[in-house]
């Protein structure tokens, strides 16, 4: 009994020493792991253009490299590690920043250059979408030529047309139809000139309802117009990381990556053409209507008229009635009576044949 007890202690000593030494291996390589993931990540964030195939270590870095992209007077400043790597690189185009005093935001069809510090800029100007809606009534006398001065109202003020539509309408009245007019059209007016584009259009006709509102962009503008500079400067990067890629993987990623960035370039240009075209030319809807000719209701009827009338109308619904009926009794008498003749020509031609 004493020497299965030894034996069983001896082989527990055993076990546990091979767990202890498996446990720290695996703590060994662990550590080791995690330590080379933090380097690799360092080194490029210290030198963004090595790039040793792994591709989440990259991108990782890549978005802390992004991170640490400031704007600083109109120019693009790196913090943390990317900032000495990337003294030696020419500078990327300058994003702009909200409006402050002394300084312009560049639109979107105007170049991007560096400005000097101590140069004095005009403030950026606010970018707010004005519209309009009007609704008028005229004569049929007046309908044309106010719908006319609605066709060159736009392009007198340097506008456009967006569209238009006439169409011709009908009402009942007093047993007949009526019709009447109504021209839709929406114009496009260069924002400064709206004010006067809503006084010459209130004045063409009788005003039904006219109404605007306004709605300022101009914060949606400076950052739809600052997220696409810098997707700008991550597409450079990446460019920079295709070039420098050293295994067909790796090339695939980075132009898979390239193609979303340049996907999201193209929708924030979109954007910012879409609020710049609306800022910069007012829409105003105008609806014309014809004021309908209504016939006049007739005369009064004295009494003699309307007993005259009821007569008439007796007169002619007992005409109706009568033919009617004769009618009817022609299409039922009619069978009966071809009916009647053949069977007693029948019983003629029986009799003759039989006399008995």
């Amino acid at each position: 009994m004493m020497y299965v007890i030894k034996k069983f202690r001896k082989n527990l000593r055993i076990v546990l020493g091979l767990l202890t030494i498996a446990l720290l291996i695996f703590s060994t390589i662990l550590l080791a792991a995690c330590g080379s993931g933090a380097d690799a990540a360092s080194d490029f964030a210290a030198n963004p253009f090595v790039f040793d195939g792994n591709f989440a270590v990259a991108d990782e870095a890549f978005e802390s490299l992004r991170s640490n992209i400031t704007l600083q007077g109109g120019s693009v400043a790196l913090g943390g590690a990317a900032a000495g790597s990337m003294a030696s690189m020419p500078p990327p185009p300058p994003a702009p920043t909200a409006p402050a005093p002394g300084q312009r935001l560049l639109s979107p069809n105007e170049s991007i250059i560096h400005q000097p510090e101590n140069a004095s800029q005009p403030q950026a100007p606010r970018r707010i979408i004005r519209t309009g809606n009007v609704e008028l009534t005229a004569e049929p006398e007046y309908f044309d030529d106010a719908m006319e001065a609605l066709r060159d109202l736009a392009p007198s003020l340097g506008g456009f047309i967006d569209n238009s539509h006439l169409h011709t309408r009908e009402t009942w009245f007093l047993r007949e139809f009526v019709t009447s007019r109504i021209f839709n059209i929406t114009l496009r007016v260069p924002v400064d000139t709206f004010d006067e584009a809503m006084h010459t259009i209130e004045n063409l006709a009788t005003v039904s309802t006219s109404g605007h509102s306004s709605e300022d962009v101009t914060a949606q503008f400076y950052d739809t117009q600052t997220r696409l500079e810098t997707r700008r400067i991550e597409e450079e990067r990446l460019l920079l990381l295709i070039e420098d890629a050293t295994t067909i993987t790796v090339l695939l990623q980075l132009e898979q990556r390239l193609s979303q960035t340049r996907t999201q370039i193209a929708v924030y240009e979109a954007r910012l053409t879409n609020l710049a075209t609306r800022a910069a030319y007012s829409t105003i809807t105008v609806r014309l209507a014809e004021i309908a000719q209504m016939p006049e209701p007739p005369a009064p009827q004295t009494l003699g008229t309307r007993v005259s009338d009821a007569f008439s109308t007796s007169a002619d619904g007992m005409l109706t009635v009568t033919q009617g009926t004769v009618v009817a009794l022609a299409r039922s008498v009619l069978p009966i009576l071809t009916v009647l003749g053949l069977g007693y020509g029948a019983i003629k031609i029986l009799k003759r044949r039989d006399p008995k």
